[in-house]
């Protein structure tokens, strides 16, 4: 999943050259078929994280589903996307 959003994720220009910073955290459930489901997420004070943000996270459209005693189960997950420039 990071080597995705690594490859994937743009850093918005006009924030960069402004130093910002953020983060926004995606809330769902990763179904046992793979699906993700039931997408929520916590928005950043700057819009432009959120749309690039969101761009990145409707590319995901299956995860690995989790497994549990050796079952595939549905599972909650918390994924945060971080705008840090340490990282670019």
């Amino acid at each position: 999943m990071v080597l995705f959003l690594e490859k994937n994720l743009k850093y918005p220009e006009e924030l960069r050259l402004k130093s910002k910073e953020g983060v926004v955290m995606f809330h769902f459930i990763v179904r046992k078929d793979g699906k993700i489901d039931n997408i929520e997420y916590q928005k950043s004070d700057e819009p432009l994280f959120n749309q690039e943000a969101s761009r990145v996270f409707s590319l995901i459209k299956y995860m690995k589903p989790a497994r549990e005693h050796g079952r595939i189960i549905d599972k909650e997950c918390t994924l945060p996307i971080n705008f840090r420039l340490t990282n670019w």
